[in-house]
């Protein structure tokens, strides 16, 4: 079981629902950098280079995700 998952965030509410609707965490290289870890993540080291991972990075920014 993976139990009650939680979050803080400053993102607008619509893209938080568009992210759940389309499942972007198992996409997602921030939430998969986070994983087993409990440290800041640089999201510029990250490996963004899959076809999902640039579509789902555009779509952020065009939300306002900075």
């Amino acid at each position: 079981s993976q139990g009650d998952q939680y979050a803080v965030t400053t993102y607008r509410p619509d893209w938080v629902d568009h992210y759940k609707d389309q499942d972007y965490a198992r996409i997602d290289p921030v939430v998969q950098a986070c994983l087993g870890r409990f440290h800041p993540i640089d999201w510029k080291r990250l490996d963004w280079s899959a076809k999902a991972s640039k579509s789902f990075l555009h779509e952020a920014i065009d939300s306002g995700v900075d």
